[in-house]
């Protein structure tokens, strides 16, 4: 009987060990959903406050990788900036497909296999390229029209592997794309030609990356809940401020409308509005939230913007229907979406299209489920 009990033991732990079999039912969870408002009175006491529940309006329409699923976790998804209509999927399956994306056929249009890499976060590039990076020391660029591999670019020596990266906005005087490793190291590199143009250490441990709406700063989250603000002109650290509330810092994005959302490890997502005033008061070196978003009960690991910032996608992947919406500047949650009969799953990604037509959301069935914002 002893024998027959460690062998299952075993058994479960291999199951549970391996990524792309996971059954991730078993670990569901119901939690209330709660918002915090954390506003300033006169004698300087922070009071919370609750905040009003708001619709969101969200119809679903044909998965948009019904055409081919992936076989794996979706780890990326995102639309390009030239042609709204392409939706690209990638995984732990090593797979970049991309699809026309018109709400009811879906189609496949391209798909390519990675053999010595699993995907891990590839998005479009605004010169209508993708990046593709996974638990490697390079990075692939993409080329869409011939559907084949531009060019590899080195970006760390052997040991470093490559964690995630940034790519400043369309909007930006001069097109860069930050690379952050597992480490302290980030590298800035040219969007024109991937050049090399700066090397980034930080003191601790970056977790998270984003951009200025003007392409100059640079907001980098470190595991020790602070955010350094570099200057991109200088390459120097211009300001260092630790987040009140934040034990550990997981993601962070910054939004058109001047707000910086970080979550943390335990389900908080802190919200600063003015964002760039607060950078710049060098005599502030801690910060206390504008807002706190409490829905969540896990790591928050998925923080995304639409291209006005008017609309928040909060998820986590560690428990099952973990995807909120929020409503922006006002930080109102849409509390009726989703639903307890949402297949939402668990989350891996989200992301808008670029005139917010469309939310797709990737999850751990290997599907992409897509809503229509209209």
């Amino acid at each position: 009987l002893y024998t027959l009990n460690m062998r299952k033991k075993v058994s479960d732990r291999d199951r549970i060990n391996d990524t792309c079999a996971l059954n991730w039912s078993k670990t569901n969870r119901n939690f209330p959903k709660v918002v915090e408002n954390v506003r300033k009175m006169s004698d300087g006491k922070g009071i919370d406050q609750n905040l009003v529940e708001e619709e969101f309006n969200a119809i679903r329409v044909t998965d948009a990788n019904s055409a081919a699923p992936c076989n794996s976790v979706v780890t990326s998804v995102d639309f390009s900036y030239e042609n709204v209509s392409l939706l690209l999927t990638a995984g732990f399956d090593r797979k970049l497909r991309i699809f026309d994306i018109d709400g009811k056929r879906n189609s496949l249009k391209s798909s390519s296999l990675f053999e010595d890499l699993p995907l891990r976060k590839v998005k479009f590039t605004s010169s209508g390229q993708i990046l593709l990076s996974g638990k490697a020391n390079f990075i692939y660029v993409y080329d869409i029209n011939k559907s084949s591999v531009m060019s590899r670019v080195d970006v760390f020596g052997s040991e470093i592997l490559i964690k995630g990266f940034a790519e400043s906005p369309n909007t930006s005087e001069v097109q860069t794309t930050s690379i952050y490793g597992i480490g302290r190291t980030l590298s800035v590199f040219s969007s024109r030609d991937y050049r090399k143009v700066a090397t980034l250490n930080v003191s601790e441990d970056i977790v998270g990356a984003s951009y200025s709406h003007s392409g100059r700063e640079l907001f980098l989250a470190g595991s020790d809940g602070k955010v350094c603000t570099w200057d991109l002109r200088k390459m120097r650290c211009m300001d260092k401020k630790s987040l009140v509330g934040s034990r550990k810092v997981t993601a962070l994005n910054y939004s058109a409308l001047d707000q910086l959302a970080v979550g943390d490890s335990d389900g908080v997502v802190n919200i600063f509005p003015r964002w760039k005033e607060l950078f710049n008061d060098s005599s502030q070196k801690e910060l206390v939230a504008g807002e706190k978003i409490m829905s969540l009960k896990s790591v928050v690991d998925g923080v995304s913007y639409n291209c006005g910032g008017n609309l928040l996608a909060l998820s986590s992947s560690v428990c099952k229907d973990s995807l909120r919406m929020v409503k922006q500047p006002s930080c109102t949650i849409c509390s009726r979406w989703p639903t307890s009969k949402t297949p939402v799953n668990f989350v891996f990604c989200t992301t808008f299209s670029r005139e917010s037509r469309y939310l797709a959301v990737g999850n751990a069935r290997g599907r992409v489920l897509l809503y229509s914002l209209r």
